[in-house]
């Protein structure tokens, strides 16, 4: 299953990233997006990153355990993408 996890702190680092999500399991890839994006409504800088975890049970247990929770001060928003 594909995560898209948005609201990412600006110095969360590939490593830390992926290390919170192996918790849950294994892990196919992880990747922050190099690219900032603005908020609309405040003006701050939001970064957005992928996770491709192969099992949609831990999947799931990764979004349900880790969405709105905060990752180096930011709550993270997630949503899962399955291609079934």
């Amino acid at each position: 299953m594909l995560i898209y996890v948005w609201n990412l702190s600006p110095v969360v680092s590939e490593d830390l990233f992926r290390q919170t999500f192996e918790v849950f399991g294994q892990v196919s890839f992880a990747i922050i997006s190099s690219t900032n994006l603005k908020d609309t409504e405040n003006g701050q800088l939001r970064r957005f990153a992928f996770v491709e975890m192969p099992d949609q049970a831990e999947a799931r247990a990764a979004i349900r355990d880790l969405n709105r929770k905060a990752l180096l001060g930011r709550r993270m928003i997630l949503y899962g993408s399955s291609e079934n």
